[in-house]
């Protein structure tokens, strides 16, 4: 995510909506259904695999971008009565997130390759 500027990069105290998307809690029955919960989301996240593995950068940044820009207004709207949190959930998949990919033209690296294989 890009800082707004240097002095507030500085001071760590920028809202990170990156971060914040992440930590959304997707559980159905849960009472912050769609809310980040009490996770400090100001400044930068450190993202670590589970499995210890290297994470890819770019299929990071991409997934981000989603739960930003397709999740996260979803939730609202979910929040909002006007789709099913049943309608929510069906979009975070791999599918759904490579789906985007194609549409948006953020499916491929500059070497070719794809970020999400199949």
């Amino acid at each position: 995510m890009e800082r707004q500027s240097d002095a507030e990069a500085e001071s760590g105290s920028w809202e990170n909506a990156y971060a914040k998307a992440l930590m959304l809690d997707i559980d159905p029955f849960a009472e912050r259904w769609g809310k980040s919960g009490n996770w400090d989301t100001r400044g930068s996240a450190i993202l670590l695999r589970e499995d210890r593995q290297d994470l890819d950068t770019e299929l990071v940044e991409v997934m981000c971008r989603y739960c930003v820009e397709v999740l996260q207004p979803l939730f609202e709207r979910s929040r909002n009565g006007e789709v099913s949190r049943s309608e929510v959930l069906a979009e975070i998949s791999k599918g759904k997130l490579t789906a985007w990919m194609n549409k948006e033209g953020d499916g491929r690296r500059e070497d070719g390759q794809t970020i999400i294989g199949t």
